[in-house]
């Protein structure tokens, strides 16, 4: 009986591995899940503030596609958080942007992201703020 246990736990855990982990192309499909949010800055100013927000963060590997409106960046493990995988799409909306983010964790695990959506919007919201001062 305790066998059978230990073989089914590591059976779920090696399913859950596979399958929680956050690939780019997972990421560039998950726009629709992400947290949206408007903001009154031209796309241009949008792209920096987003630099500037990851920068932040010590994201590294930022891959960006301006051309398709998204870029995607891992920012490293810190304490007791591992990697977290950021996708922001940044879309033109009037005379403003559209960005939307969604982080997830690089591998799965009850582990606390380095940066989560809320944060990401926090942290853009104060910089568009200053930027009206």
């Amino acid at each position: 009986m305790i066998q059978r246990f230990w073989r089914f736990s590591r059976v779920a855990l090696l399913v859950a591995l596979m399958t929680g982990c956050a690939t780019v192309n997972d990421m560039r499909a998950q726009k629709a899940s992400g947290l949206a949010q408007s903001y009154p800055v031209p796309p241009d100013r949008a792209w920096q503030i987003t630099h500037a927000v990851l920068d932040t963060t010590s994201a590294v590997a930022i891959e960006e596609h301006q051309p398709d409106g998204y870029l995607v960046a891992d920012t490293p493990a810190f304490l007791w958080g591992l990697p977290t995988r950021v996708a922001v799409w940044i879309d033109p909306e009037g005379s403003g942007s559209r960005v939307t983010v969604r982080c997830r964790l690089v591998r799965p695990g009850p582990f606390l992201r380095a940066l989560s959506e809320e944060e990401f919007h926090q942290a853009f919201a104060r910089r568009v703020t200053q930027l009206a001062h």
